[in-house]
């Protein structure tokens, strides 16, 4: 990181253009079809994305989509797919893909929900309690 005076800019940015070049890149060069996500450049993550790809069972999405002006953008089926949620939201035909990405920002990683409920059952059910208490929503009068 490089300074000037109290604002802290990384070295990669030039102050008079204020360019950035990021340090790693995911892209998919043509269209996504199965032979082509082959070609992304999964970098440290490759990994990461073949294990979850095996959970799944659906192949990695392209993580990015040409956008408007041509820069790339977050694919929403990706997001979606990292969710572990593949076509739930962007199989809705006519949906735009900014709602698209809404609705997966605003949505629950269905794994992460059943393991957190899974955890406050098990903490919930306290041994040698009397029945009926420690798992009621109510609150005691």
């Amino acid at each position: 990181m490089a300074t000037a005076g109290a604002e802290a800019v990384p070295a990669t940015v030039t102050k008079a253009a204020r360019t950035w070049t990021p340090a790693r890149t995911l892209t998919t060069p043509g269209p996504a079809t199965v032979a082509s996500r082959d070609a992304v450049a999964w970098g440290d993550y490759e990994p990461a994305i073949r294990r979850w790809e095996q959970v799944l069972g659906h192949p990695a999405p392209p993580p990015a989509e040409p956008g408007p002006g041509g820069r790339t953008r977050l694919s929403a089926a990706f997001a979606e797919w990292m969710m572990g949620i593949p076509h739930l939201v962007t199989g809705v035909p006519g949906l735009p893909r900014t709602a698209q990405l809404r609705i997966i920002g605003n949505g629950v990683v269905p794994r992460q929900a059943t393991a957190a409920l899974r955890l406050l059952t098990g903490l919930a059910a306290v041994p040698g309690a009397p029945p009926g208490t420690g798992t009621s929503m109510r609150a005691a009068a």
